[in-house]
């Protein structure tokens, strides 16, 4: 993978936020300056606002992009079914006509990991890097109901339909696509020179569960597994906080994806260098 980090002209240090184009109207906020871009993309039933401290900072250093999936915060419904490859073309669409042709740095948070995955798997050319934080292997939860019993895992499914009965339809049809979102997964092939981050947590709270530890166990090493599977990825374990990383450690997030662009722009000189 060639990557060319190029000025991004009209984008500046100012906040300036809006619709974007095309449908279905994503509502995003730009800030900062300079490439690659980075875009966040967040896990379910967050908004765009969940990333401002770790925007806030990465802002000082790149230009940053933060946005609302169709049908959340302010962003309109978009077209059903609500999967990863949906959701990764509303996103490509708008990036385009926000940034054409830059390199984007990827952070996706639980399921936004699953997202970012898929986008990059689908537009490898636009992607200079992954940060995935605390987002589930696709096997996650079938692995997990296997270790309850068939009264828990009865249980947990009448716990999850109350949970999102309430919930806002365009997150109720996000939850029912993740089935074909899991299947995306499942076959994505990565790109050997694309580089990841992997973030995640070994102190969930996973509340009154009675294998609460295999859980942790299962995660950590579905975790491992990951990593493993892709040629150019490294392991971040933190220790002391849940599933929440970007509220409770924003700090480690953003030095993850520093390190990240200082290492893009080695590569960049190291090939500028070979060329002359």
């Amino acid at each position: 993978m060639l990557l060319l980090i190029i000025p991004l002209s009209g984008l500046t240090a100012t906040r300036n936020c809006g619709h974007g184009s095309p449908a279905p109207g994503l509502y995003y906020c730009i800030s900062g300056s300079g490439g690659p871009v980075v875009v966040f993309e967040s896990g379910m039933r967050n908004s765009s606002s969940y990333w401002t401290r770790v925007a806030n900072q990465l802002a000082r250093t790149t230009t940053v992009v933060v946005y609302d999936r169709a049908g959340s915060g302010r962003s309109p419904v978009g077209k059903l079914p609500r999967s990863s490859d949906t959701i990764t073309d509303e996103l490509a669409a708008l990036m385009n006509s926000l940034s054409p042709g830059s390199p984007l740095v990827l952070v996706g948070h639980s399921i936004g990991g699953w997202h970012a995955r898929v986008f990059a798997n689908r537009y490898p050319a636009n992607v200079a890097g992954v940060v995935l934080i605390d987002s589930p292997h696709e096997d996650f939860e079938a692995e997990r109901l296997a270790l309850l019993s068939p009264s828990e895992r009865a249980a947990r499914a009448a716990s999850l339909e109350r949970s999102r009965a309430a919930l806002p339809q365009s997150t109720q049809d996000e939850y029912r696509a993740h089935g074909r979102s899991r299947t995306l997964l499942s076959n994505i092939e990565v790109d050997d020179d694309t580089p990841y981050v992997v973030i995640t947590s070994e102190a969930h709270r996973w509340g009154s569960d009675a294998v609460a530890d295999e859980l942790e166990a299962l995660w950590l090493r579905q975790q491992r597994a990951l990593v493993d599977s892709i040629p150019n990825a490294r392991l971040i374990i933190e220790q002391h906080v849940g599933h929440d990383i970007p509220r409770e450690a924003p700090e480690s997030i953003s030095a993850a994806v520093e390190a990240l662009l200082e290492d893009l722009g080695r590569g960049i000189e190291e090939q500028s260098a070979q060329s002359r």
